[in-house]
């Protein structure tokens, strides 16, 4: 976490949150902390976006996305590209979860 809240500047508290998120709704994909913040922090500097911003998003979908089958770096993923085509997390996360 404390990796994530460097590469992310955010508390750590905020990326132990992130952390924890990304580990508990994707157990199946047997991620570490440290893999967890590799491919959040990679999406997120691929794209328009911050690492703020993607635990936002990742809040919204999580849960969802984990229940139909992606992996926690197919979902960073399309979370990164809807932010690469100005997409914003509330509408994206909104539509996502319906």
């Amino acid at each position: 976490a404390l990796n994530l809240a460097t590469a992310g500047e955010l508390e750590l508290g905020d990326a132990a949150e992130i952390a924890s998120t990304a580990l508990n709704a994707f157990k199946d994909d047997n991620l570490s902390v440290a893999q967890a913040a590799d491919l959040l922090a990679g999406a997120a500097n691929a794209s328009a976006t911050s690492v703020g911003e993607m635990k936002f998003g990742l809040s919204m979908v999580s849960a969802v996305a984990a229940g139909v089958g992606l992996s926690f770096k197919d979902t960073t993923t399309a979370l990164a590209l809807f932010a690469q085509n100005g997409l914003t997390y509330s509408p994206v996360a909104e539509k996502f979860a319906a």
